[in-house]
């Protein structure tokens, strides 16, 4: 009966508003967090729904075309490859998890692959990519019902691969179901999300989840720390006779590395400088057959962003690219390595560098200021920052420290304070720092005046990282998106030190 039902609609999505007509059909679904679909059964109708589908028999039976399904939310990782007629198996899906590089990685990726004649769709942070049509992200990895509406549009406009973010909340609240993989990536994990996994632990069984709960092709992983080992014996361990598994090493450990990890191939990096804005690093690959090298020039700061770019560079190679022909291509197409808000830079010469970063945990910030430093040696740094309201309090000191050991300036401000107090965030964070406040250390709840007093008040040639919001075009105040983008804040304060030289 439900068979037939199903055959009337083409797209079975879980959000009334993104229904688009009677060939849409809307699954009333009972959150974890306490959300109820059932709730919007009659605006999906409003909106022209074929039908509605929810586990609420007796609450829903004036609706026409509801359809009762016991445990709805159980049988859903079976019911949607069934309705799309498993569209993963027909798309190279690919996703990549970690605390820090997961919008560089496959935003580097997607680019690449589109500009190589290879279309793609994208999930993730910034946006989602059907192939023809982009839109904003409401969530880094989207619920479920949405991965196979993307996943089946992007099948439907001649989209060979998937690339997208997998989030810890995505793979502990089951968002991925039984999606099969061609790849799946770490990059690293650090301190992030304890307010939602608790420990360090639990996050990492998360992000395990990936590689073990998850049918894949081609595994490659980041080994910057103990959490990459383990991840890659847990990989080896579950790898089918088909899978292939690569890693990503710095290139000390190169020759040694496969005698110890029956991996396919490693790639090493060195050799690691940098020129104005832009980095540089020798790119080696071995396995039992064959070596290459390669010498990488790109227009990004940060050696973290080594390590990105190497994970791209593994995985295409995997997937069976030419690597010359990739960096050819970065050569000529530099907009594909320009991500907003991830190390973005603006101004320099007469005015201050401007760099705008996501860095919201204590590692990325370490990672940021610790790349400029790397770059500018000689240039004072300044950093403004602030922490996010109702989510892991235990990093808010350890950003302080951070912000305070590394930059000559700190300004500390609001960023999305949520349902928060700004000041007690604020306060939280100043722990990090040493008490009474030292005279480099400011505190200015209002983000546009924090940045208007860093940019006004900077000498030509000084950096300024602006770290937390990256591409962010909001702040999230009592439960309202209130529009503000650092960007903008940026271009605003640079108009006003215009105006003031002119006058």
């Amino acid at each position: 009966s439900l068979r037939k039902d199903l055959q009337v609609i083409e797209w079975l999505i879980d959000d009334s508003r993104e229904i688009g007509g009677r060939s849409y059909g809307f699954l009333a679904l009972r959150t974890p967090g306490g959300g109820d679909g059932h709730l919007y059964i009659e605006d999906a109708f409003r909106r022209g729904a074929g039908l509605a589908l929810g586990s609420d028999e007796k609450g829903c039976s004036r609706f026409n075309n509801f359809i009762a399904v016991k445990n709805l939310e159980e049988v859903l990782p079976d019911l949607l490859p069934w309705f799309y007629d498993y569209p993963d198996s027909k798309i190279n899906l690919i996703g990549i998890t970690g605390t820090n590089g997961k919008t560089t990685v496959t935003t580097v990726l997607w680019g690449t692959l589109r500009a190589l004649g290879s279309n793609s769709a994208k999930l993730g942070t910034i946006s989602y990519f059907d192939g023809k049509e982009e839109r904003k992200a409401k969530l880094t990895t989207p619920t479920l019902p949405h991965i196979y509406y993307i996943i089946s549009k992007a099948l439907r406009n001649g989209c060979e691969n998937v690339i997208m973010e997998v989030s810890s909340h995505g793979l502990e609240l089951g968002r991925l179901g039984k999606l099969r993989f061609k790849l799946v990536g770490f990059t690293n994990l650090s301190h992030d999300h304890l307010d939602f996994h608790k420990t360090m632990e639990s996050y990492f069984q998360a992000k395990l989840k990936l590689f073990t709960n998850h049918l894949w092709e081609i595994a490659i992983l980041n080994l910057r720390d103990e959490y990459g080992y383990r991840l890659l014996g847990e990989t080896l361990r579950v790898k089918g006779p088909r899978g292939r598994v690569g890693a990503v090493v710095p290139s000390h450990v190169l020759e040694s590395f496969l005698e110890k990890f029956p991996v396919d191939v490693v790639a090493g990096y060195d050799n690691i400088s940098y020129r104005d804005l832009s980095l540089s690093f020798k790119f080696s690959l071995e396995s039992k057959r064959y070596r290459e090298e390669l010498k990488v020039e790109v227009p990004m700061i940060g050696s973290f962003n080594v390590e990105n770019l190497s994970l791209v560079l593994l995985a295409l190679h995997l997937m069976g690219f030419d690597l010359r022909e990739v960096l050819k291509l970065w050569s000529e197409r530099q907009d594909i390595l320009r991500i907003p808000g991830r190390m973005e830079y603006l101004g320099g010469g007469d005015m201050p560098l401007v760099v705008i970063d996501y860095s919201h945990t204590p590692d990325a910030l370490r990672k940021a200021l610790s790349a400029l430093r790397e770059v500018f040696p000689d240039r004072k740094i300044t950093v403004i920052f602030g922490a996010g309201g109702n989510r892991d309090k235990d990093k808010r000191p350890l950003m302080g420290e951070v912000a305070y050991s590394l930059a000559d300036k700190v300004i500390v401000t609001s960023d999305n304070p949520r349902f928060e107090d700004p000041l007690s965030i604020i306060e939280d964070i100043l722990r990090g720092i040493p008490e009474p406040l030292p005279p480099k250390v400011l505190v200015i709840p209002d983000r546009r005046e924090a940045i208007q007093e860093a940019l006004l008040n900077a000498s030509p040639g000084e950096v300024i990282l602006i770290a937390g919001k990256g591409h962010e075009d909001y702040q999230e105040i009592k439960g309202k998106r209130i529009h503000f983008s650092d960007r903008e804040e940026v271009e605003r304060a640079f108009n006003l030190i215009t105006g003031r030289v002119r006058g």
